[in-house]
């Protein structure tokens, strides 16, 4: 049986940049498997430099395929995460292990850690806003309900799990089923998932990683969780990379926010490092400019910032 990991994400728009970044971070990690990406509309614009095979929407980049998915669910991509994965665990019935990326987070650490850490249970890491919340939270009463609307038992309580990564093995998948039958019964009772509310974040649920930390809780089974420096939260990138801030560093002017007194972040430096091949999102001249506003941007950091 072939052991060899997926990687998948979900994207549209011009997160396609991410997703260069994120591929060839895999790759510059070791990565062995396969990745798949689900797209909502066309292929990214880099796609037609890269190496095509003969199976429909495969390519191969530095030895490793990858495959487009164009999908168009009636639901936000980020809400299709659980539905996405079993997709993927279905579509390739030899692969042990799945792993999902926001298509704004790198790799950092080599691949046999993350092989490692989903060998010990499903993986997360603590958000950075809300790494605890108590048992008693108001948010989880919601969550109780949620879980009993989808037919599922309160076995614990969760960490707050940031919805930019997850790993869950084949002998883990039930946590998978959980989580889609808890956004069914979320939006069976009439709560719309076709975007984002995250300027509404005294509800219990305005994004797709309050239904994952739900579903969490009804996840009887192993699990091992990360802190908020996982994702580079605290300022301190070691294992993964998530650029949370806006705007995204694709699309960033470092030097005017720079001169407004917000300085370049960790996470947009490693993006730019990460789009430096062997997918190149941009042209060379255009990362080489990109790479010296940066440079700038830090330089005038150094004497102005709020």
């Amino acid at each position: 049986m072939n052991p060899k990991p997926v990687l998948f994400t979900l994207y549209e728009n011009d997160y396609h940049y991410g997703v260069a970044a994120l591929i060839n971070s895999a790759l510059h990690c070791g990565f062995p498997g396969e990745v798949h990406v689900f797209h909502r509309g066309g292929l990214p614009p880099w796609a037609g430099s890269l190496e095509r095979t003969d199976q429909d929407g495969g390519f191969v980049v530095g030895g490793v395929p990858v495959t487009f998915q164009n999908i168009n669910p009636l639901r936000h991509l980020g809400y299709h995460k659980p539905f996405a994965a079993l997709e993927v665990l279905d579509k390739y019935s030899q692969c042990q292990a799945v792993f999902y990326c926001d298509p704004d987070l790198v790799f950092l650490s080599p691949w046999e850690f993350f092989e490692d850490w989903v060998g010990q249970g499903v993986a997360v890491c603590q958000d950075s806003h809300f790494p605890f919340l108590s048992a008693d939270h108001p948010w989880r009463a919601e969550w109780r309900q949620l879980l009993v609307a989808a037919g599922q038992r309160v076995v614990t309580d969760s960490p707050y799990a940031n919805g930019g990564f997850f790993g869950v093995s084949r002998r883990d998948a039930e946590f998978l089923r959980i989580w889609s039958e808890v956004t069914l019964a979320y939006e069976s009772t009439g709560n719309d998932t076709r975007e984002f509310r995250m300027s509404e974040r005294h509800r219990a649920v305005v994004g797709c990683q309050d239904l994952m930390s739900a579903s969490l809780m009804g996840w009887g089974g192993p699990r091992s969780t990360v802190g908020p420096e996982g994702m580079g939260f605290t300022g301190y990138h070691f294992l993964l990379s998530h650029d949370i801030n806006h705007p995204k560093a694709w699309r960033c002017p470092f030097i005017r926010r720079a001169l407004g007194g917000y300085p370049p972040t960790r996470a947009a430096g490693l993006f730019l490092e990460q789009s430096d091949g062997p997918i190149r999102a941009f042209s060379r001249g255009q990362l080489a400019i990109k790479k010296l506003s940066y440079r700038v941007g830090q330089l005038i950091s150094r004497v102005w910032r709020r």
